[in-house]
């Protein structure tokens, strides 16, 4: 592994995403490891988190930006989200109503901007909430906690 920059476990099975560069199984029960995404060299991209949903395995990358879900018993992409204006993505989670919640930073008006929005699996966007305070490296996750809570919050309504 060159940089390990997110984790998450699933059947078994932990997942390890090494920035810039791919995405690990780590088998739980013998310790044995494979290279599982990308498959070919072709499909390089840069992994920032995982998460894990009902169907697959979130990627979130950041060049190129996207969300990109993936079956973890075939590997085959399931479905993209890619915005349609310059955003970093940080972070993304499926809700229990099969939308997506994304921490990202840039928005249409600013992009430099932190944000919390929620995009349907259409990829409209259904709800934003903006930080209008620019804060440094791990600040921003405890921004998104606070900001995620309220957009739950909200949502249920």
């Amino acid at each position: 592994m060159k940089d390990p920059s997110d984790i998450c476990l699933h059947d078994r099975q932990l997942y390890v995403a090494d920035k810039n560069y791919c995405i690990w199984r780590v088998s739980a029960d013998d310790h044995s490891y494979v290279k599982w995404l990308p498959t070919k060299s072709t499909d390089m991209f840069r992994v920032y988190s995982l998460s894990v949903t009902s169907r697959g395995l979130p990627v979130t990358s950041g060049n190129p930006p996207g969300l990109r879900e993936y079956s973890m018993t075939d590997r085959q992409l399931l479905r993209v989200f890619e915005p349609s204006w310059d955003m970093g993505l940080f972070h993304g989670v499926e809700t229990t109503r099969s939308t997506f919640v994304i921490g990202h930073q840039g928005t249409t008006q600013n992009r430099c901007q932190f944000s919390v929005s929620s995009y349907h699996i259409n990829s409209s966007l259904l709800m934003h909430f903006t930080a209008f305070i620019i804060l440094y490296n791990t600040d921003y996750i405890n921004l998104y906690v606070v900001l995620y809570c309220v957009f739950v919050y909200y949502s249920c309504w």
